[in-house]
């Protein structure tokens, strides 16, 4: 119980990757180098309005979340990519947008940790 709830799960990952170690780093940086890049232009995309490129980028996230293990965070990027592209309840999107920076950042600390 001193343990906290993990965030990433990396079997996808493992299995895609047939268990080379090197390519698993090399996804697992990636991801990290993605996620700034994503708050930035959800953050733009939002403040801009541009509502249906905030949805293509929520889609895109997505992915990376998937490939993480995030299947939980991947189900709400989904919901705000629909959401998104239809201009639906825009109200909703700056929380959609804290999870995944909150939930990203908590993933990112526990890689570290996994491969420090």
């Amino acid at each position: 119980m001193d343990r906290q709830t993990k965030i990433v799960d990396l079997t996808y990952l493992k299995s895609m990757s047939e268990g080379n170690d090197e390519l698993i780093k090399e996804m697992i940086d990636i991801f990290k180098k993605q996620i700034p890049e994503f708050l930035t232009e959800m953050n733009s995309f939002y403040e801009q309005g541009k509502f249906e490129s905030l949805g293509a980028l929520a889609h895109k996230a997505k992915s990376s979340v998937y490939i993480m293990g995030m299947s939980d965070l991947a189900a709400k990027l989904k919901d705000f990519e629909l959401l998104a592209k239809k201009g639906e309840k825009q109200e909703t999107y700056p929380n959609y947008i804290k999870e995944f920076e909150k939930s990203c950042a908590a993933a990112i600390d526990e890689l570290d940790q996994l491969f420090s």
